[in-house]
């Protein structure tokens, strides 16, 4: 641990922390409800033990002295240090004993386009980043004269990471990716299959004591039920796996869209070559050489399936960012070559990519106060009309959506995550929505088993009111809000 601290001090974690917070500042200004958050804040309830992440929830409820409560921005801060800690320790393990590079590599674990989604969450975004760092900690520990103590370490850790959020694995196994192609380079092929070999063991190990211990005790609902089943193997999955593929593949596409995807893509064929450049010089066997190209082809490719990674096996995958925690290895990958090679005479192109994302972030706290600002005020004229009609309204439900604020649309048009991860609480299918108007005040809940359809058919006939945004239709003590408006 002594030795640890001194290398952090001496390799600009405290630079780095500062630079972190600078990251997160927009999310710390913007101050939005994110998804459940805004149920939490009304009703107060955990449930991540019912998705298998019971050690998220046991934190979460001790944070808030036995009871969920908003401590944000806590979380958001707590999960920004805690990222950039596991970055240094991995820094140190890998061997990088200059400043810039230890710095950059820390950056670029939480700047990772994608992971701008699972930092918005006000409660969870301290256990999700938790989780990330386990998975770093459980990759790189290894590294560091390997010892059964220390496989014993990874392989609880990779448990307490998937008691966190499950999502991480696909973190560790492209950081394993990244530590292989680093030992290749330094130790040669058998320490190489040493360490790949240990570190799908933990993998192995940390998987089925989840499995046994956790999630068999307590994954419940159906939304969780759902979430977690894996695909049968045989030719049946196949249009499952497939569906799955195209599905993440269009987040991808609209993430890494214009001039965001080509800096990104030039930066990762770079970092590619670089892989090349300075892992195979100085061999001269034709056999060897052919054999190392397969190892480090192998861990790239392995390094890119694992930004999906497990979800493609799943059955309802969740097709969100914020599932795509594997792209931090990416991220680490392209940001370690270039800021290590040449003696760092092309650190700009790392410099370039953290600060493209940068933007990034800075542009989505402002789309997501545009967005909010737009439906704080609608909220308030449907909040209006539940007061103000003359009967006992106790629920709600929704058709069709509101539209993006302006500024929320020009920014989808250079960043296109933006229409994946900028929220809308006005959907027919999101409870959510019932819980904001709670909030301003109106006891409602969500009506989940109103026939929207013919009660719009009855109900546009007699429409109680309308206004530029919606047409308002009562059905018993159901006040429907039609953004089509009855259209």
């Amino acid at each position: 641990m002594k030795n640890f601290i001194i290398y952090a001090k001496n390799n600009g974690y405290v630079t780095a922390i500062v630079l972190s917070i600078l990251y997160i500042l927009p999310l710390l200004l913007a101050n939005c409800y994110y998804i459940d958050d805004i149920s939490r804040s009304v009703g107060g309830y955990a449930r991540w033990l019912d998705n298998g992440r019971p050690l998220a929830e046991w934190i979460i409820l001790t944070m808030g002295f036995g009871g969920v409560i908003d401590i944000a921005p806590m979380p958001l801060i707590l999960s920004a240090i805690t990222i950039i800690t596991s970055g240094f320790y991995l820094s140190k393990n890998i061997g990088i004993n200059k400043k810039l590079p230890a710095i950059l590599v820390s950056l670029s674990i939480l700047c990772s386009p994608f992971y701008i989604q699972n930092l918005s969450y006000r409660y969870d975004a301290f256990t999700m980043g938790l989780s990330v760092s386990s998975a770093i900690v459980a990759a790189s520990i290894l590294l560091d004269r390997f010892s059964k103590t220390k496989f014993i370490i990874s392989s609880i850790t990779i448990t307490a990471m998937l008691s966190l959020y499950q999502a991480s694995v696909n973190a560790y196994i492209g950081v394993v990716c990244l530590c292989a192609l680093v030992i290749l380079q330094r130790n040669g092929v058998k320490t190489f299959f040493i360490y790949v070999s240990a570190s799908v063991a933990t993998l192995f190990i940390g998987m089925v004591a989840y499995k046994l211990l956790v999630a068999e005790m307590f994954v419940s609902g159906g939304y969780s039920v759902a979430h977690s089943e894996t695909v049968e193997i045989s030719s049946d999955s196949l249009p499952v796996i497939y569906s799955n593929l195209d599905n993440f593949l269009k987040v991808f596409i609209d993430t890494f869209s214009g001039w965001f995807g080509i800096l990104f893509l030039a930066s990762f064929v770079i970092s590619f070559a670089s892989a090349f450049i300075v892992i195979t010089p100085g061999i001269k066997q034709k056999k060897s050489f052919l054999i190392y190209c397969v190892l480090i082809a192998g861990s790239i490719s392995t390094l890119i399936f694992a930004i999906i990674g497990m979800m493609f096996f799943l059955n309802h995958p969740v097709y969100y960012p914020r599932v795509f925690i594997g792209f931090i290895a990416v991220m680490l990958f392209i940001v370690y070559n270039t800021s290590t090679v040449l003696n760092g005479k092309i650190v700009f192109i790392p410099i370039l990519v953290l600060a493209s994302s940068y933007i990034q972030m800075y542009a989505y706290g402002n789309a997501l106060s545009a967005q909010k600002q737009k439906e704080d005020f609608i909220f308030s004229l449907m909040a209006q009309d539940i007061v103000k009609y003359d009967g006992h309204i106790n629920k709600v439900r929704f058709n069709g959506s509101v539209s993006m604020a302006p500024t929320l649309d020009l920014i989808t048009n250079r960043f296109g995550i933006m229409k994946h991860i900028v929220p809308s609480y006005i959907r027919p299918d999101w409870m959510f929505g019932s819980f904001y108007l709670r909030k301003l005040g109106p006891e409602v809940i969500y009506d989940s088993n109103i026939d929207i359809s013919k009660t719009i058919t009855d109900g546009c006939r007699e429409k109680v009111t309308a206004n530029k945004f919606y047409t308002v239709i009562v059905k018993d003590k159901t006040m429907l809000f039609d953004f089509s408006k009855c259209n």
